[in-house]
């Protein structure tokens, strides 16, 4: 109720200060996207909804003031960062069968290593002895 209240009574003022806070936030965003495959929601600095929110009132302030490139780039903003934040449960989710995925691939993947170490060692003895 208390994010449907702010949604409300927000000016452009405000969301040009959370807009601010997004445009310093998205350098985290991008470093963050190379860890994670979905980032949950909590990490964002305002909840997702605001979010939208603000950035929506900033795209339509510089559409009006004819500043279509600025609007387009906050649209791309909230497509290409914001699509990355998902449901803290749903990301958590994600990145545990990312990690379990990881951890079977490496436990399936050191016998062969372990069995190619042997082969290659056989080969550099079998190698010294002829050469």
């Amino acid at each position: 109720m208390l994010t449907l209240l702010i949604l409300v009574f927000m000016n452009i003022e405000e969301a040009d200060e959370i807009f601010e806070s997004w445009k310093n936030y998205i350098e985290i965003s991008d470093k963050m996207r190379q860890v994670f495959t979905e980032i949950p929601e909590s990490f964002l600095p305002y909840p997702k909804d605001i979010l939208i929110e603000a950035l929506d009132i900033m795209t339509k302030e510089y559409r009006a003031e004819g500043k279509l490139d600025a609007a387009e780039d906050i649209q791309n903003s909230i497509i290409w960062h914001l699509s990355a934040y998902k449901e803290d449960a749903v990301a958590l989710e994600l990145m545990k069968e990312c990690l379990d995925f990881r951890l079977n691939n490496i436990r399936l993947t050191l016998p062969i290593k372990s069995d190619q170490c042997a082969i290659r060692k056989h080969s550099l003895t079998v190698y010294a002895l002829i050469g």
